[in-house]
């Protein structure tokens, strides 16, 4: 017993002392350097059929420029921002998004490594915006006529771009957000969790299939936009009946709409940007912007981007989300292409987002924030 004991003293005495005999302390021999946190934030807009089902982006025949019956479809401009929480020399990641099924990797920004329901990057997240210059593909440009369904997102991106977003390297490529887009796929598309129906007098049925905790309300907006009305959402299992809404738009629904963006975590630009992208397109025209002189006048466009060979999408100017909340207007007759002038919009719950698209990170982002609009085209075209 003595002599086991002399042995295991002396094994604790080598384990205690290094090379010269300073000691050691084996937990800090293998801490490895901590990973700077990292955060992302991500916004889109996916468009469902009235009965449930994933609409695709298509030019159509014959219609070259112009998305067919004038309305997005499918998974449009899920773009990604990456937030540092501290001064680093930045972190490299690979992020990875693979789409649900029914859906295709219709377009994506940067490159990546691409395979049919899926892109990778690796990229390097800075600490800093990106100091230099940006350009973007135009809707001309042999990238944009070469996407498959004649709809070319990737022209709009420098609209959506924000000065708050950490820099992202990948390959000779630095910009401040990623973009994917998903198109009409194989296989079966995933199940919304509202289930829609129309009533003969013109109300809608909502069942709610889903279990997850909701953000915001629903909402039905009519005539590009003009009229809206707001319920909240029907507990699971249950069922709401919305009316065709009478009520003009105002301020105060615009308002509601806006918190909602921040509910989900978004920062003001990040709003702004999505405000940008698809306020025309989910709530019709703006108002056109009065000049000095009071004469009618255009302050820029809002897509920038679009159909290839064809108009922009949009034809408004763009606005910005501040404490007065989102911009709306009557439209003064101009129509919007990709408008419904009938639709209900929705928040995507927490618990439906892996069905259409899982993001992935290595490392782990500390925080990922999701705000995906649904639109679900009431009006049957």
């Amino acid at each position: 017993m003595k002599k086991a004991c002399v042995v295991w003293s002396a094994l604790i005495a080598l384990s205690s002392c290094g090379e010269e005999g300073t000691s050691v302390d084996p937990a800090a021999a293998t801490k490895a350097d901590p990973i700077p946190r990292f955060d992302v934030h991500e916004w889109g807009l996916l468009d469902v059929a009235l009965d449930g089902t994933l609409r695709e982006l298509s030019a159509g025949p014959g219609q070259a420029g112009r998305v067919a019956d004038l309305g997005i479809r499918g998974y449009g401009k899920p773009v990604l921002y990456f937030h540092t929480g501290e001064k680093t020399d930045g972190v490299d990641v690979q992020v990875e998004v693979s789409l649900g099924e029914g859906l295709s990797l219709a377009e994506r920004f940067p490159d990546g490594e691409v395979e049919e329901r899926s892109v990778r990057w690796n990229v390097r997240v800075a600490s800093e915006p990106c100091a230099a210059e940006r350009t973007y593909p135009d809707a001309a440009s042999e990238r944009c006529q070469q996407v498959a369904d004649r709809y070319c997102e990737t022209a709009e991106l420098g609209d959506y771009e924000t000065s708050d977003a950490a820099c992202l390297r990948s390959g000779d490529t630095e910009v401040p957000l990623l973009f994917y887009r998903g198109g009409d796929g194989e296989g079966e598309p995933a199940t919304m969790p509202l289930e829609v129906q129309r009533n003969p007098d013109g109300s809608i049925q909502v069942t709610n299939r889903g279990t997850a905790e909701p953000i915001g309300q629903l909402w039905r907006v009519v005539r590009y936009g003009r009229r809206a009305v707001a319920v909240d959402w029907p507990a699971p299992g249950e069922t709401v009946t919305i009316p065709a809404p009478t009520q003009e738009i105002d301020d105060a629904a615009h308002e509601m709409f806006a918190r909602d963006l921040e509910a989900h975590g978004l920062t003001e630009q990040e709003q702004a940007a999505f405000d940008r992208a698809w306020h025309e397109v989910v709530w019709g025209p703006r108002p056109a912007p009065v000049d000095e002189d009071g004469s009618l006048g255009l302050r820029g466009t809002g897509r920038g981007g679009g159909g290839v060979g064809g108009p922009p999408i949009g034809l408004g100017n763009p606005g910005t989300i501040g404490r007065g909340g989102l911009g709306y207007g009557r439209g003064y007759g101009r129509f919007v292409h990709g408008a419904k002038r009938d639709a209900l919009l929705y928040w995507l719950p927490a618990d439906a987002f892996d069905e259409i698209a899982t993001l992935s990170f290595e490392p782990e982002a500390a925080t990922v924030r999701r705000a995906t609009l649904v639109r679900v085209d009431l009006s049957g075209r």
